[in-house]
């Protein structure tokens, strides 16, 4: 229903946008977890019973950002992070990694979301089918979201293994469906957030030792199975 010269400047792409998109994200990721650092320092030996309460809203910011990475990745997924591709993709890996997200299973698992949107080989239908559930449903999801019963789902989902439809009792794989060179890729993206899942700890544990791995457990690994799950 729109003219084709709308919707090209409708959907142009930005690299600047983008770029200061993703700038934004990591800086905050990253000032937050500096000052909780600073801060509970500061505070010295009695740190953990003078500064826990610090801990909630650095989780709380954490885990939106966390959730804005997602979503970058979702964008790149789709081609529309930036213009080149290859750019796009290598940041999309690395975001997505940086969470525990393969960006390239994602995309041969919303490909084939998009094609079969309600239906039985829609490998989200067990996120949203059955609705609507009732108040006592969503407060039980909501509970076991932020006691991090749910996490293994979601990760498990973004490497490419969907839940189950429950009315069909099939549980999709989608790299089984998909064109072979999608199919190495997604297997080659799984092998990446799988060594930067390990890095991460370890460079820490080097730069900042067991202190510093004591903070990226409370800071990116709990919101990550809590609060990101409920969000």
């Amino acid at each position: 229903m729109l003219p084709a010269e709308e919707l090209h400047e409708l959907t142009a792409l930005s690299n600047r946008r983008s770029a200061f998109a993703v700038a934004q994200t990591v800086l905050v990721i990253v000032a937050v977890a500096a000052a909780t650092t600073l801060f509970v320092k500061a505070g010295g030996s009695d740190w953990q019973w003078s500064s826990l309460w610090v801990f909630v809203p650095a989780i709380l910011i954490i885990a939106t950002q966390q959730q804005a990475l997602f979503v970058l990745a979702h964008e790149a997924a789709h081609y529309r992070l930036f213009r080149n591709r290859r750019v796009n993709d290598t940041v999309g890996r690395l975001l997505a990694a940086a969470v525990g997200l393969s960006m390239c299973s994602y995309r041969v698992v919303h490909r084939l979301h998009r094609n079969h949107l309600y239906g039985d080989q829609d490998p989200d239908i067990a996120l949203h089918g059955g609705y609507p559930r009732g108040k006592a449903y969503l407060l039980r999801k909501l509970v076991a979201d932020v006691l991090g019963l749910t996490a293994w789902k979601t990760y498990r989902y973004f490497l490419g293994s969907p839940a189950a439809n429950a009315n069909t009792g099939v549980a999709q794989r989608p790299l089984d469906d998909t064109l072979p060179a999608l199919r190495q890729a997604a297997r080659n993206d799984r092998w990446l957030v799988a060594c930067v899942q390990v890095a991460l700890p370890v460079c820490i544990a080097i730069l900042f030792g067991w202190e510093g791995i004591a903070m990226y457990l409370l800071l990116w690994i709990v919101p990550a199975v809590t609060v990101l799950q409920a969000i």
